[in-house]
């Protein structure tokens, strides 16, 4: 199964995914490849792991190499290429990470985008479990980063903008014909109060939600103090209400 986290930025998408992972990987849920998928790169920080590189920092060693004609020839450039690319995959005692990064300097992010492509294609056959921590926004859509995703979770908050992108998301997808078995809405950081009036206003958008994960004290300590969100416990309001989305999901 293949799970993809989007949404307006600052809706809480990467703390979502990082309490997917936690939940998963204590069930023992199999095989588990995490996608961080944003540029921005702060899923490993909420998993409190370091990953030594990323998917665009050996993209851009293998072009650099290659335009200073660094390789012998006749090498074969599709298996260095694949070597670089287990490089960056950070292997933990539960998962496996794999963080997308940024290209050096400025330019098209298309690259980097390509390569998350040919590495899905590789490695997603090879686990049982994909967690997706997309880039906030519309370019994981147009750039067919979540062709073949089972269930797309667009995470909202209480804002309207962050309906409006969830619309546009659904749209893209729909337009875009793309390979996507589900989406449904998550609300993230919102009271029964509010969830009411947002599930309200998204089903007369034609969203379909699965449930809400409530403001939580213990997780807004931890993101201050900077801790790993792996230290919530297992009672808090966001793992409940999370653990009850999953399991409507049919991901638990």
């Amino acid at each position: 199964m293949i799970l993809a986290f989007t949404g307006k930025g600052g809706t809480g998408k990467t703390v979502l995914a990082a309490l997917t992972v936690l939940e998963l990987t204590e069930r023992g849920a199999g095989d588990l490849l995490v996608i961080d998928a944003d540029p921005d790169a702060n899923l490993p920080d909420a998993l409190g792991v370091e990953p030594e590189t990323t998917l665009g920092e050996v993209r851009e060693r293998f072009k650099r190499e290659i335009e200073e004609e660094q390789l012998p020839p006749g090498f074969d450039k599709q298996a260095y290429m694949e070597y670089l690319v287990m490089t960056a995959l950070h292997e933990t005692e539960d998962y496996d990470l794999l963080v997308m990064g940024r290209s050096e300097g400025r330019g098209c992010y298309c690259a980097v985008n390509h390569w998350l492509r040919r590495v899905m294609s590789e490695l997603l056959p090879r686990y049982d479990l994909v967690i997706m921590d997309c880039e906030a926004g519309l370019e994981h859509v147009s750039r067919g980063i979540i062709d073949g995703v089972d269930l797309v979770l667009i995470v909202v908050d209480h804002s309207r903008k962050a309906l409006n992108t969830a619309r546009r998301i659904v749209e893209l997808i729909d337009e875009l014909e793309s390979e996507v078995e589900d989406v449904r809405v998550v609300a993230n950081r919102v009271t029964d109060r509010e969830y009411r009036v947002i599930r309200r206003e998204g089903e007369r958008m034609g969203l379909s939600f699965l449930g809400r994960v409530r403001p939580d004290e213990e997780l807004v300590e931890l993101e201050l103090r900077g801790r790993p969100l792996t230290e919530l416990p297992p009672e808090s309001k966001a793992r409940t209400d999370l653990r009850e989305i999953l399991s409507r999901a049919g991901v638990l």
